[in-house]
């Protein structure tokens, strides 16, 4: 029956394959409706696929047109504009045709994709060349993210020279440590770029065919690494601690990856004049940043002599007149009210603009003051000398109008007609041309320039030196036209030559005739019966003090700059170092490159207040490396003609790559995006977790600090009570007899126990000074003491406001008002602060015994008087302290040992004992103790003589008041200092043949006393060994 139905079924399945047929053409006719198809006489669009691959399967758009996207997203356009911007240019030049429009989510996605293939591309170059010539870094914050940017600097087979940028920014997530930027260059730039250049290696292989890489000309990754960086290498960052400790490691390190590269039987067999001469790494300091120190300084000395001449004026305004003649504040200031960019919302940029355009006069723009540039001190003071009496015309019809209320017009005009800040603008005018100009040029061409390396920048700044000692011999010099620190510079360079001649030529805006060189002439040689012209002594003033600082700080040890000048006998000066000079030849000698990527974050994360660092970062390298561009064809440029065409710019390195490289280097961006956004995410939460953990170092370190403050405020504020002088007749007292260092001592225990006991912290001073000031100082503590703060005490003493507790320190820093009443919530959350006095007050007071346990602080000596009780019958029944030296192990230690004065000596009829013939002399203590078990020491009593010098002193014999008396109790205690005692225990004395130390020494030590008195040794006590004890001792008067 089966077969019969055979043919039946034979003819249904020829059916249903025609049927799958028919559904098949269909299908494919719907899917060609869904394409575009181009107007007649329109071509077709070059590289556009069709939405389904041959398969049926949907496929990516093609790597050009995503390399389009991927341009525009580099360019730093907003994501949601780029499929628009795509779609414009398509219907204006092939009219009819579209193409794929992505999301805004999906368009936003790809600036993760423009960072992963701008990294790629960047890994590439970096494994293709042929010498790292130099290697610059920093780490900066931006919108709390502490970041990192890096630069290297390539020579690639060819001989051509490129900046390539690893990482454009990236997140630090274990700090900015030593160790951990080491770290982080070579697990997150050096390492992360070979992952991901494997990465595209991998992609390529997968769709090309294994070896299809190496065929298409594609590097290694172990190209990538720290070894890379002993190529003649120059590792360039600026001159903090911090950064050169860091270039030193990372030194160390690339040298030790050469080592494992190498080999070790290989580096084991070269001399070491082989590893110098293969294997060199140079460490660079930033000239940039270099030139900015010295400006620095010279600015600050100006503004310093200019506020120290106009002292007593300057006491006569308001703080809210806001009168500083400090030329930087001015220069910001002048920014805010006269720049036309109308940066002040309040300020008169355009009124003055159109004012001053009414004039035929020499004006030049104001410099933008919105950063914070070092230079801007120099570059700044320009503007406001060519503008100065115009800027004052200006003001002066709002100063003259009865209802002017605006500070800023009236600060601008009082310091502009000050004829000393004259005199501080026409000084910066000259050094900007003179010195700050001409030294900038040379650090940003340095690597342009022929034989010309960061070594040769040290001859440069000794002939900066030389002009420097010019200025200092003969201040007039700086007004001399023939007088140049850069003339042998010139001389050698006629590029510079060029370029000083081109600066000095170029026209003022909108100023006629007007050139840079008639500003320098009018600083040099003023126009008769001018402002300037007035101002010629203090520019010399200015000139000379300024020449001074500059050459104080090249000359200064700590800093960088010493060791460029071989009159500092400098390591990296010119002469000792033609060697590294030729082998550093093109390196970049300033760190500019790294720097103008945090500038280039600052705006994008600025413009994009949401965008993760991760895709900053693309955008920030493609700013530098621009593999997506391609060349303009520029038919016309008026506003910016020059005598030379400018050449144009290549074509970007991604569309010089090959077709199917490119292919595959936007499929492994696409592909590895997920995960490097997951990586990212990681980061961010490591970098979170991180700055927390420092805050809770910071707040722990601030609490300790807080509680050590706390302990010594309550030490000192006791020392007040009891210790602190009163009159000017007490601290003659406390002063007579004691050496100037011990002088010095008392009267800061003196002024801290009212600083820091009493937190009157307006009477703070600095306590530094050198050895020569010491016999000053002295003199002005008294007087700050007797003039300024007895008499504040005196009148809070007279008005019963005295301090009863010691001042918690945090609420120095921590002084908040209340407004109405407080509000209970806040209340209680004050309570659970750590720095809530009550909490800090506990663990003050645990720090003040762990102090007196480890031998630091000793709260009964600070409670004692300053001076000694008097002898006589007020001392009978009270407790004393005696500071009694023993043997224990071999070691003289002493302790505090109490008892209780039974009676004075009269000088009259007390005598030491019965037997005795003289008469005790009058002051002598009968003194009592108690029995001491864990010494082994019966209950007895003895004549003591005390001596005033030793009363509160933790010397031997050392004698004060016991805690009972001063409303405490407590065991026996250590001194605060032990003194080692140079005698040792000398036999036959009774209390020594026990072996217990402590008996010996008391009761020879209360009979050594009593005979430095003059009493008289009884007979026997020769032969009991006692006399041995006293032989070494001075006779009593």
């Amino acid at each position: 029956g089966d077969a019969a139905k055979l043919p039946e079924l034979k003819l249904q399945v020829k059916e249903l394959k025609a049927r799958v047929e028919e559904l098949r053409v269909e299908e494919e006719s719907e899917s060609e409706d869904d394409e575009p198809s181009p107007r007649p006489g329109c071509s077709p669009i070059v590289g556009l696929l069709p939405r389904r691959d041959e398969h049926g399967r949907w496929q990516a758009e093609s790597a050009e047109l995503r390399g389009l996207r991927h341009a525009q997203l580099a360019r730093g356009v907003a994501s949601s504009t780029v499929s628009a911007n795509i779609q414009d240019v398509l219907d204006v030049l092939c009219p009819g045709h579209g193409v794929p429009a992505a999301c805004a989510r999906q368009s936003k996605l790809m600036r993760g994709e423009v960072t992963i293939a701008g990294e790629a591309m960047a890994a590439f170059k970096f494994a293709a060349s042929r010498r790292v010539i130099s290697f610059g870094w920093d780490e900066s914050t931006k919108f709390g993210n502490s970041v990192f940017s890096c630069n290297f600097q390539l020579e690639h087979f060819d001989g051509t020279i490129e900046d390539v940028c690893l990482r454009g920014l990236s997140i630090l997530p274990h700090g900015g440590t030593s160790v951990a930027l080491l770290a982080h260059i070579e697990e997150r730039i050096l390492s992360y770029s070979r992952r991901v250049l494997a990465a595209w290696i991998a992609q390529h292989e997968k769709e090309k065919g294994a070896g299809s890489w190496a065929a298409a000309g594609g590097p290694a990754p172990e190209n990538i690494g720290l070894h890379r960086l002993c190529e003649d290498t120059v590792l360039m960052t600026d001159t903090c601690n911090g950064a050169r400790c860091t270039r030193r490691m990372v030194a160390a390190a690339a040298m030790v990856a050469v080592e494992a590269k190498v080999g070790k039987a290989a580096w084991e067999a070269m001399t070491e004049e082989e590893r110098e001469r293969k294997y060199k790494t140079y460490l660079g300091d930033c000239w940039q940043h270099l030139r900015n120190i010295i400006i620095e300084a010279m600015a600050a000395a100006a503004n310093a002599s200019v506020k120290a001449t106009l002292d007593d004026e300057l006491h006569d305004f308001s703080s809210f007149e806001r009168i500083d003649p400090d030329g930087s504040c001015v220069i910001r200031a002048a920014f805010k009210q006269f720049h036309h960019g109308g940066e002040y919302a309040k300020g008169r940029g355009r009124e003055f603009e159109s004012w001053r355009k009414t004039r035929a006069l020499m004006f030049l723009p104001f410099e933008r003051a919105a950063g914070s540039r070092q230079d801007l001190a120099f570059d700044g003071c320009v503007p406001l000398f060519v503008n100065r009496v115009t800027c004052v015309d200006f003001l002066r019809g709002y100063i003259d109008c009865p209802k002017s209320q605006n500070v800023l017009d009236k600060s601008l005009y009082t310091v502009m007609k000050c004829n000393e800040f004259t005199a501080l603008l026409r000084v910066n005018t000259l050094w900007r041309f003179l010195f700050s100009d001409p030294l900038r040029w040379l650090c940003g061409s340095a690597s342009k320039l022929d034989d010309w390396s960061l070594y040769k920048m040290g001859w440069v700044l000794e002939q900066v030196e030389a002009g420097m000692e010019q200025v200092v011999a003969d201040p007039a010099r700086l007004l001399d036209p023939e007088f140049d620190m850069f003339a042998a510079v010139a001389e050698e360079l006629p590029a510079f030559r060029d370029w000083r001649a081109e600066l000095l030529a170029r026209p003022l805006k909108g100023c006629g005739d007007h050139t840079f060189a008639d500003v320098l002439r009018e600083a040099r040689v003023p126009t008769p019966g001018s402002g300037n012209q007035q101002a010629t002594p203090k520019v010399l003033e200015l000139a000379k003090l300024q020449a001074e600082a500059a050459l104080k700080k090249m000359h200064d040890p700590k800093l960088a700059l010493a060791d460029k000048l071989e009159s500092q006998d400098g390591v990296n000066a010119w002469s000792k170092n033609e060697d590294a000079h030729r082998r550093t030849i093109d390196a970049h000698v300033t760190n500019d490159a790294v720097e103008n990527k945090f500038a280039i974050a600052d705006y994008i994360m600025r413009f994009y207040r949401n965008m993760s660092v991760f895709n900053v970062s693309g955008v920030v390298q493609q700013r530098a490396a621009h593999d997506y561009d391609r060349p303009l064809d520029v038919v016309s440029d008026r506003r910016k003609r020059k005598a030379e065409p400018a050449e144009a710019p290549p074509l970007g390195f991604f569309w010089r790559l090959r077709a199917d490289l490119r292919s595959s280097l936007v499929t492994m961006a696409r592909r590895r995006l997920p995960d490097a956004l997951k990586e990212g995410r990681a980061e961010v939460l490591s970098h979170d977790q991180e700055k927390l953990l420092r805050r809770e170092e910071a707040v722990q370190r601030q609490l300790n600090a807080a509680v050590e403050r706390y302990a010594a405020a309550l030490e000192l504020f006791d020392q007040w009570r009891a210790q602190g002088v009163k009159t000017a007749a007490e601290l003659e007292r406390a002063l007579g007899g004691k050496s100037e260092p011990e002088q010095l001592a008392e009267l800061r225990r003196q002024i801290e126990m009212r600083t820091v006991g009493c937190g009157w912290t307006h009477f703070e001073t600095k306590w530094g000074f050198f050895s020569d000031e010491r016999s000053h100082k002295i003199e002005d503590l008294k007087r700050m003491l007797l003039d300024d703060i007895l008499p504040y005490e005196i009148g809070l003493r007279r008005l019963k406001k005295l301090p009863t507790e010691a001042a918690p320190p945090q609420l120095r820093v921590r002084s908040i008002k209340t407004l109405g009443t407080a509000d209970a919530d806040v209340l209680r959350l004050e309570q659970q602060s750590i720095f809530n006095v009550s909490n800090l007050l506990e663990k003050a007071k645990a720090a003040r015994e762990r102090r007196e346990a480890a031998g630091i602080s000793d709260s009964v000596e600070v409670r004692q008087d300053r001076e000694a009780p008097p002898f006589d019958t007020r001392l009978v029944g009270k407790w004393l302290e005696v500071c009694w030296p023993y043997k224990e192990d071999a070691r003289t230690v002493k302790i505090w040992a109490a008892g209780r004065v039974k009676r004075v000596a009269d000088g009259l009829t007390d005598k030491r004992s019965p037997r005795a013939r003289k008469i005790l002399p009058a002051g002598m203590l009968l003194w009592a103790w108690d029995a001491d078990p864990e010494y082994d020491e019966p209950a007895g009593e003895r004549w003591i003589a005390f001596l005033p010098e030793k009363w509160n002193k933790p010397v031997s014999y050392g004698w004060r008041l016991d805690p009972r008396e001063l409303g405490a109790t407590g065991p026996p205690r250590t001194p605060l200092i032990e003194e080692e005692e140079e005698e040792e225990a000398r036999p036959g004395a009774a209390a020594a043949e026990k072996g217990a130390g402590a008996s010996a020494a008391t009761i020879n030590g209360m009979l050594l006393i009593a005979w430095r008195e003059g009493a008289e040794m009884r007979t026997g006590d020769e032969e009991s060994g006692l006399g041995a004890v006293c032989a070494g001792l001075p006779q009593p008067e």
